[in-house]
């Protein structure tokens, strides 16, 4: 079915007189792109991530101190001491990375810059699900990420982020939610009997 530019849309008997879900745009033609608010959730989403960065950091802060202590309360520290004071290194250094590629992607997500680290940051979530600590939370935050993500709105911002900033990529959203959200935008209002 085709609609004729300057036509009205035929009419939906499933949405009320006042309903305010057009699925056309107001000069009638069909939409290319629905509003959507998903864009207002990169920011929290950004903030969360950043914070679990911070709380990953700060478990691989815990992690380097154990041998530290261990070998300190030790007087004359013994071969398994060396090593558990290499394993407890080694998953000190791994902790610290995940933590800062996910302070850094969140940052990158929040400023609407580079795709590419919030993807990294998806990376170190999926690498966090080996603590047994941060495992509820990665796993959440992983699949709240991969749903805004692959949102075209989303890409289209993270698009319009490499050319504004932040305030003016929300604001081009925010302009469009508003132009769909008038009822009866663009066409006349049937008098009231």
């Amino acid at each position: 079915m085709s609609n004729p530019s300057g036509s009205n849309p035929p009419h939906n008997p499933y949405t009320t007189e006042h309903s305010s879900a057009q699925p056309y745009a107001p000069n009638g033609s069909p939409a290319f792109v629905q509003p959507s608010n998903i864009v207002q959730q990169v920011l929290p989403f950004g903030i969360l991530l950043m914070i679990h960065g911070g709380i990953v950091l700060m478990l691989g802060f815990c992690a380097a101190m154990f041998p530290v202590i261990a070998l300190i309360a030790q007087v004359e520290p013994d071969e398994e001491m060396w090593m558990v004071v290499g394993v407890y290194g080694v998953i000190a250094s791994g902790l610290f990375l995940i933590g800062t590629l996910q302070m850094l992607a969140g940052w990158k997500a929040i400023q609407f810059r580079n795709p590419f680290w919030v993807y990294t940051g998806f990376g170190a979530l999926s690498l966090g699900l080996f603590t047994c600590y941060c495992t509820p939370t990665s796993l959440g935050l992983l699949i709240w990420g991969v749903i805004l993500m692959v949102h075209n709105d989303v890409k289209y911002a993270f698009e319009l982020g490499k050319t504004m900033n932040r305030t003016e990529v929300l604001a081009v959203f925010d302009q469009r939610q508003q132009s769909f959200s008038q009822p009866n935008r663009g066409q006349e209002v049937p008098p009231q009997i």
